[in-house]
């Protein structure tokens, strides 16, 4: 019998929207995704309530009559799925929906305003909630409603016949966030609604080097010479996940390790004054899938910050013996050398490189468009077509190769007149979409 441990990395972008609607026959239509807008057109405002409202099989017009106002169109790389987000009141709450034959099929949202918010998780109610209770009796344990933070439905032909939703509930010093799948309770999370107070002591860049995913809890404590910052837990099923914390009061680092069964499944890493080696355009272009960390710091001369890894294992419960596979997904960053003020930032699993990606926040400033060039411009268009429509090269403001040979690329344009940002996605030379930010 084999038991496994994994996790998943989600990283969601954040984008800029505006508000103000108007009417929505000529937004963005589904099926080529390819935007046929005859103008920029406002974006429309979310809230929590019109989240609330927004039901599955709606359409997009529906929503955007809902929100006020257009969707922004997101790049989505799996599937044909459309997405698009809506703004809320603050400027980094954010709704995002996704559309399948023009039918809503999930959406989810992040600090959108919650004015239904009538009672504090405390975590003797966490405690009490069973799986397999429905929302209205896990409603009653917790003092009253949550609030819809996400929703997901797969349909068999008009019948939907997987149904998931989370509610999140918020404490003094946390939140609760409870998933349902088919109306039964099945993930619960306490993102420190009882934090135990207790101030981890540091842990430094040495220290965490010294990490390896698979180390039980006790050992990194053991290393750090304390115990970590209680941030996160997780029950599924017969699994347990937590989370932990420490800090380095020298760099300003932080370290976030999350334990599955009390075995170290992830590592991220944030602040502090990382990327601090760098490499060069020309040897980021040089990198291949396939090469080795080792390989990499040598050609460059320089060691990458390692910013998040993971690992999934397999164990053999009957004799019990060590894991039999030991699978690690890590990444590593790199500033740019030189004049350019972006990042490199490279992803490895099983010790090879898989993904490759450049970022650059760099605006020369020369690479303008107008609105009827915009309008002009399709999916399926080759980036040299465009840049010479357009009258001039975008700023390349992403670049990744990823495991699978596509060539994903990002450029940026600004319509001065209109005091609009134009992106656009290419896969492979060819434009996937284009979108646009009010600024």
């Amino acid at each position: 019998m084999k038991k496994a441990i994994a996790i998943i990395i989600v990283v969601v972008t954040t984008v800029c929207c505006c508000s103000c609607g108007g009417l929505f026959s000529d937004l963005f239509r589904v099926a080529t995704s390819e935007m046929k807008a005859s103008d920029y057109i406002p974006f429309g405002i979310m809230d929590g309530y019109i989240f609330e409202e927004a039901q599955p099989w709606m359409t997009y017009e529906d929503i955007c009559e809902l929100a006020g106002g257009a969707g922004r169109p997101e790049y989505n790389r799996y599937g044909d799925e459309l997405t698009y987000s809506w703004k809320g009141a603050e400027s980094y709450s954010k709704a995002y929906m996704d559309f399948s034959n023009d039918m809503l099929v999930l959406k989810w949202q992040y600090n959108i305003e919650k004015h239904f918010r009538t009672v504090e998780a405390t975590k003797e109610n966490f405690d009490r909630l069973e799986f397999g209770m429905t929302y209205s009796q896990a409603e009653e344990i917790m003092g009253g409603p949550g609030y819809l933070s996400f929703e997901y439905v797969a349909f068999s032909g008009l019948e939907p016949y997987y149904w998931s939703k989370s509610y999140q509930w918020d404490g003094e010093s946390g939140s609760v966030e409870l998933r349902f799948f088919n109306g039964e309770l099945e993930i619960k999370r306490d993102y420190g609604i009882e934090m135990p107070g207790q101030k981890p002591c540091d842990m430094t860049s040495e220290q965490f080097s010294e990490i390896e995913i698979g180390m039980k809890y006790r050992d990194v404590c053991r290393l750090a010479g304390s115990n970590g910052e209680f941030m996160t837990r997780e029950e599924y099923e017969d699994k347990m996940t937590v989370a932990y914390s420490w800090s380095d009061s020298e760099t300003g680092a932080f370290y976030y390790l999350e334990f599955e069964d009390d075995v170290l499944t992830a590592v991220y890493q944030g602040g502090g004054d990382f990327y601090v080696n760098g490499m060069t355009l020309s040897q980021f272009e040089y990198i291949s899938l396939g090469m080795s960390y080792d390989e990499i710091c040598e050609f460059t001369k320089n060691t990458g910050e390692l910013s998040a890894m993971y690992g999934y294992f397999e164990y053999n419960l009957d004799d019990d013996s060590e894991e039999e596979n030991n699978n690690i997904y890590s990444t590593y960053r790199w500033s740019v050398s030189g004049s350019d003020t972006g990042m490199v930032e490279l992803t490895f699993w099983n010790g090879e490189l898989t993904q490759k990606t450049h970022t650059s926040e760099n605006r020369t400033g020369k690479a303008t468009i107008y609105k009827s060039t915009y309008k002009s411009i399709s999916s399926g268009m080759d980036y040299n077509f465009v840049s010479g429509f357009a009258g001039a090269d975008g700023d390349l403001v992403e670049k990744t190769l990823r495991e699978n040979g596509v060539l994903f690329e990002v450029y940026m344009w600004r319509d001065v007149e209109e005091s609009v940002d134009v992106t656009m996605y290419f896969e492979d030379g060819l434009l996937k979409l284009k979108t646009y930010d009010f600024v």
